[in-house]
């Protein structure tokens, strides 16, 4: 179950260029990279991703995946 979240995460992001992403897209990638690294990272696997861009929506929906991640595992563990 986690490996195929992790996969679907993987593929979802896979490709996509910061300049090709409409905001609602970047909303989207940002939420989803920010879940899978607070996931990853309190559950003390390998870290799968990182922020990387400088645009401040993407970072605001970034670290609300974080949040969301590490409450997850929390509640899974």
């Amino acid at each position: 179950m986690k490996l195929s979240i992790i996969l679907m995460l993987l593929v979802a992001v896979t490709g996509c260029g910061r300049e090709e992403l409409s905001e609602g897209r970047m909303q989207d990638v940002g939420y989803s990279e920010g879940y899978a690294a607070g996931f990853n990272a309190k559950c003390g696997k390998a870290m799968l991703t990182q922020p990387k861009s400088d645009d401040k929506t993407y970072q605001l929906y970034f670290k609300l995946g974080y949040a969301d991640g590490k409450e997850a595992c929390e509640k899974e563990n």
